[in-house]
């Protein structure tokens, strides 16, 4: 299961922009969904002049039926040993376990990216396995939650992507119009 890999269909703002986080419940609440998940998709590079894009991925990571959606992780703590820590601490980030390889990065180090926002130091928490998403990216995947990913990608209140899952006895076509 990569992202999107059980989505139905998504739910995208357009490229550079944004949309009220609010937009959730309101799709959530269309006949036939089962599951609207809030995303920040974004993009970030190392501050090393590399150039090495990085696709960021915010989600809730309180919310396991969405982490789920992208992550076929059985124990969450697979991937981040510390939750709570990972949760109260906004420079936390998961990292592709490819991309930390290649660059002798590990749980607990710390990385300089370039977002939106700026650059910005980073702490590893976790590191993802190389499937699904990490898989097709070679690694070259950051996982924030979906708040701290608002901070650097977006703005407060502001995602960028809702993933809809619809009920298995729902139509993808008359859900999605």
């Amino acid at each position: 299961a990569g992202v999107a890999g059980r989505a139905s269909f998504s739910v995208g703002a357009g490229e550079g922009l944004a949309f009220s986080e609010d937009l959730v419940e309101k799709v959530a609440a269309v006949p036939g969904v089962k599951l609207a998940v809030p995303l920040v998709r974004g993009v970030a590079f190392p501050d090393d002049g590399s150039g090495e894009l990085l696709t960021v991925h915010g989600v809730d990571l309180t919310q396991d039926a969405a982490v789920r959606l992208y992550h076929t992780a059985n124990n969450a703590r697979q991937v981040i040993p510390d939750a709570l820590q990972f949760l109260n601490t906004p420079d936390s980030i998961v990292l592709g376990r490819e991309f930390a390889d290649r660059r002798q990065l590990h749980r607990g180090d710390a990385i300089d990216l370039v977002t939106p926002d700026g650059v910005k130091r980073f702490t590893i928490r976790g590191l993802l396995d190389p499937e699904g998403l990490a898989r097709t990216l070679r690694g070259r995947l950051v996982v924030m939650d979906l708040y701290a990913a608002e901070r650097a990608c977006t703005a407060d209140g502001q995602i960028n992507q809702i993933d809809v899952v619809v009920d298995a006895a729902a139509d993808v076509e008359t859900t999605k119009n």
